[in-house]
């Protein structure tokens, strides 16, 4: 005999030889078990946090990536976040996720962060 809890449909029991048990409960748990979309996302970097990175794949991203397209010298923070329309904090989020990604370079010192597009 082999139970099976899963934490949202409860116990099931399965009898039999071990091999059909173990079957059946194997194709059970198939079935009522979902992926969870928050844990399965491939083209995520280790350590981006899901809403830094729902930020990154957001229209704002390519609005950002347009201003520093435009941009003849490096640009705080601050002014990419106005004239791309998003406010600062997720200016930050996208363009350090850019920077992991190859697509932006930060060449300011740690408490004034210029950017500029790769």
């Amino acid at each position: 005999m082999i139970r099976v809890h899963l934490a949202d449909r409860g116990t099931a029991t399965f009898s039999g030889s071990f091999q059909s048990a173990y079957q059946a409960a194997q194709a059970y748990i198939r079935a009522h078990v979902t992926s969870n979309p928050e844990q399965i996302d491939e083209d995520r970097p280790s350590g981006v946090k899901k809403t830094d990175w729902d930020s990154y794949n957001s229209p704002a991203k390519y609005r950002i990536a347009e201003v520093l397209g435009k941009a003849d010298q490096p640009l705080l923070t601050m002014p990419i976040a106005e004239q791309s329309r998003v406010c600062r904090s997720t200016a930050g989020r996208i363009l350090r996720i850019m920077e992991l990604m190859g697509e932006a370079r930060n060449v300011g010192v740690k408490t004034k962060a210029k950017w500029e597009r790769v």
